[in-house]
């Protein structure tokens, strides 16, 4: 799982804005697994023979919902946590 938002310290919402940033951003050129996620994606899924990745993208802010991506995303793994006792396999910290 991943996020593209916090509480910044005053309180305030911070949300990534798009294109050049934002969740996009964090999934194409983010780290995980010790290197870019464009890479380390690919390599991660040949060698657990994973053929596809369903990414499931939900709206936390706009003129409807004002949720800090940050709180969504600990409340979806502590979910994930009490139902199947353990992290998403490719997520190792709430």
């Amino acid at each position: 799982m991943s996020r593209s938002g916090q509480i910044k310290a005053d309180g305030s919402l911070f949300i990534r804005k798009a294109g050049l940033g934002g969740l996009k951003d964090r999934l194409v050129n983010g780290k995980q697994f010790g290197e870019p996620r464009r890479n380390s994606w690919k390599q991660r899924m040949l060698l657990e023979g994973i053929g596809a990745l369903d990414i499931y993208w939900y709206i936390t802010h706009n003129d409807e919902f004002v949720d800090c991506p940050r709180a969504i995303e600990n409340k979806l793994l502590s979910k994930h946590l009490d139902i199947c006792g353990r992290l998403p396999k490719w997520n190792n910290e709430i």
